[in-house]
């Protein structure tokens, strides 16, 4: 059992007001380097402030820090440019300090800091090589180590929660494309877990290639190449509209889910390989016109299908 007399102030530590055990959602303790469940007696440990609540399969993405320094740039363009102003449309009237935002899959974690800084109450997690970008954040209590099929939150904890390119690399065999034999459990464990922890009446913002389209302009042959990756649509790796909203609403309950316009979530970074070149730069110019196309109300139906080579999804809990 836990001796209370050795637990230790969290100001520079693991938020305890929002983290739970990942196992049986118990409260935790700190205890030295540790935080302790005081109902299955499970402990975890902390590391330069950040808790490894981490229970389930992770992500095992390569440690590259020129792929790091491209995602900063695109996370910031995100959350300034689409993030922010979908929040403004979503919670019109809400106090931002109020709040509860969830990154689900952080990254490198710039997305956290931004909201933050503008407010909101957010935290971010995630697995893997992208959590050493965590140490020169401003406050490392926003951020846990932790899996998506097993998140140490309580129930209806936010009030919004995004995915950018997650439930792809969920069940998948290193960092690729190929899914493990269990892909499929694995995936429904974390959409029951995104469904478990926002509250009704709250948001899930999903984003991924999707599967319909053939191009996949966002995970490359080969870590050389600038050639986008060819596929079959039915492969098991992306995820369709059609996937979504049988996964939220139709089995996971959700009230509905609609396809949200891709303008302006993608600003290729500056530092990206493709943008040292002059068809590099000709190929982005295309694709963001290509998006802002595809965001016209009157072609919204085209964003379901094949079309669409990013597919943004808004999930109402």
């Amino acid at each position: 059992m836990m001796d209370a007399s050795h637990d230790l102030p969290t100001t520079d530590g693991p938020d305890l007001d929002l983290l739970v055990c990942p196992t049986c959602h118990g409260d935790l303790a700190r205890t030295g380097n540790q935080l302790c469940c005081g109902s299955c007696e499970r402990c975890y440990d902390v590391t330069d402030g950040i808790a490894n609540l981490q229970v389930a399969r992770g992500f095992d993405d390569e440690d590259h820090l020129e792929r790091w320094n491209c995602e900063e740039c695109t996370g910031a363009h995100m959350i300034e440019h689409y993030m922010a102003p979908l929040l403004e449309n979503l919670f019109p009237d809400a106090d931002r300090a109020a709040l509860r935002l969830l990154s689900i899959g952080c990254g490198v974690g710039v997305d956290v800091e931004m909201l933050n800084a503008l407010g909101y109450r957010c935290h971010g997690f995630d697995v893997g090589n992208r959590v050493k970008s965590w140490a020169h954040r401003s406050n490392p209590r926003a951020y846990t180590r932790a899996a998506v099929q097993c998140m140490p939150f309580r129930d209806g904890q936010f009030d919004f929660a995004f995915l950018n390119c997650v439930l792809p690399h969920v069940g998948v065999v290193g960092d690729s494309q190929t899914v493990a034999k269990d892909y499929a459990e694995e995936r429904a464990r974390a959409i029951v877990e995104t469904i478990r922890v926002v509250r009704p009446g709250g948001y899930i913002l999903l984003s991924n290639p999707n599967r319909l389209c053939p191009v996949d302009l966002f995970h490359r042959r080969n870590e050389h190449s600038h050639v986008p990756r060819f596929h079959r649509p039915s492969e098991p790796f992306l995820q369709s509209f059609d996937d979504h909203h049988r996964a939220f609403v139709v089995e996971g309950g959700c009230r509905q889910a609609e396809t949200l316009p891709p303008a302006n979530f993608w600003g290729f970074s500056e530092n990206s390989k493709s943008s040292r070149y002059l068809v590099g730069k000709i190929l982005q110019a295309s694709i963001r016109g290509y998006f802002d196309l595809l965001s016209a109300r009157i072609l919204a139906p085209l964003r379901r299908g094949a079309l669409n080579p990013w597919l943004i999804v808004l999930v109402t809990r």
